[in-house]
C-alpha cells in the first residue's frame, strides 16, 4: 500500500509525526510528498524537507502543475485538485 501525504499543510504542521510514520512505512509501499509547488520550485521544497528532516525517507515529491500569479483565481484550486486527484489515481496511492 502507498501513502501520499500533502507537504506545506500537512508535513510541515506536524513533522516529528510524519518522520516516524514514515520511518516505520517504508518496507509497507511507497511514500509520495504531494505539493501544490510547481516542478519549476524543486529546490525549495526539497530544501525545505531536508531542513525538516526527510532527506531519505520519501519515494518521490510529486509536484503541482505551473502557473503564473495572473491565473492564480478561484478556478486554480479547483484546477488544482484535479492535478493531484489525477496523480493519486496513477500511483495508486
Amino acid at each position: 500500500m502507498n501513502i501520499g501525504v500533502d507537504f506545506h499543510d500537512t508535513i510541515t504542521y506536524n513533522p516529528d509525526f510524519f518522520r516516524n510514520l514514515f520511518s516505520s512505512w517504508s518496507k509497507k509501499g511507497k511514500i509520495y510528498i504531494i505539493t501544490g509547488t510547481p516542478e519549476k520550485n524543486c529546490e525549495e521544497v526539497i530544501s525545505e524537507l531536508e531542513r525538516l528532516g526527510f532527506s531519505n525517507l520519501y519515494n518521490e515529491i510529486i509536484y503541482g502543475f505551473e502557473y503564473t500569479k495572473k491565473e492564480m483565481d478561484h478556478t486554480h484550486f479547483i484546477r488544482m485538485r484535479s492535478h493531484k486527484l489525477k496523480v493519486i489515481q496513477e500511483k495508486k496511492i
